[in-house]
């Protein structure tokens, strides 16, 4: 067990801004403004007392930011969905399976366990374990949970159930899910990540469905969003994806051997298979 500032500044930061208060209306008759900015910024370790106002004044649950500040174990668990998400996107679906069956065997957190669930119903259903109606009921089980593992579980499940539709070729019920969460605003970069690849899923929806022009649009908003957000991971993917639909098109060879060079330069900016054994790498070195 570890002190983790730094986790719980960011989530009072977080929740602070989510409320839309300043840190000087938040520290008001209940300790300086200097105060909030050092704990924000992990610098301070807050007294008890302190730290159970600024719950009632966030109106979360004191637990919720005890948590924060004291969780067992929780770089393992950050570095093990760092993993599961590599291999989500790339499809691993049998090595997530084992993983995570292996995971839900121990006793663990109800947030953790939820957010192990959700990446086991997925990878079952791919692996054709499980029905596509009892894959949703688990999804929309777990959607209904207030227990999370973190600010944005409820759009990662919907992205997921958006994905199954998509698999089954129900495309009206995914784009729907796509454009709700397209529509979220969350003050949180791994949010910011993880709405690009939205972006890109949709554009696959659209690109299955042979909607080539959409797909095209999805994808130069999720190469815009990732530009403004300094985040290379998904350029690949998204540029090698905008060729395909090219072809589709009958765009003439020299566009599409030129979008094909942005996908060659960006696949080799970011290594998957580096980051990937780069994140398994890290996880083993944490003692489950």
């Amino acid at each position: 067990m570890k002190i983790n500032l730094i986790r719980l500044g960011n989530e009072i930061s977080y929740l602070r801004k989510k409320r839309q208060l300043t840190q000087y209306k938040l520290s008001t008759q209940l300790c300086t403004q200097a105060l909030i900015s050092k704990i924000e910024q992990g610098q301070v370790l807050p007294s008890v007392e302190i730290l159970y106002k600024i719950s009632i004044r966030l109106k979360v649950p004191f637990q919720s930011l005890f948590k924060a500040l004291i969780y067992e174990r929780q770089d393992y668990y950050d570095h093990l969905f760092e993993y599961l998400d590599l291999m989500s996107f790339h499809q691993n679906y049998n090595e997530i399976y084992t993983l995570c069956q292996s995971e839900l065997k121990k006793k663990n957190a109800e947030d953790i366990t939820n957010q192990i669930l959700e990446y086991y119903t997925v990878s079952s259903y791919f692996l054709g374990n499980t029905s596509f109606k009892a894959t949703l009921d688990q999804l929309d089980k777990l959607l209904e949970s207030d227990v999370h593992y973190h600010h944005y579980s409820s759009e990662t499940i919907q992205i997921n159930k958006a994905n199954l539709y998509t698999d089954q070729a129900m495309y009206n019920q995914a784009f729907t899910l796509y454009e709700s969460v397209i529509s979220e605003h969350k003050d949180c970069p791994n949010f910011n990540s993880f709405k690009i690849k939205v972006y890109y899923d949709q554009a696959i929806a659209f690109y299955k469905e042979r909607k080539f022009y959409y797909s095209l649009d999805s994808i130069e908003n999720g190469i815009k969003h990732s530009i403004k957000h300094h985040d290379m991971r998904y350029l690949g993917h998204l540029y090698k994806l905008k060729a395909d639909n090219m072809t589709e098109l009958s765009y003439d060879n020299e566009n599409k051997q030129s979008t094909l060079l942005m996908a060659d330069i960006f696949f080799e900016l970011y290594d998957y298979n580096n980051h990937l054994k780069k994140a398994r790498h890290r996880l083993n070195n944490i003692h489950s």
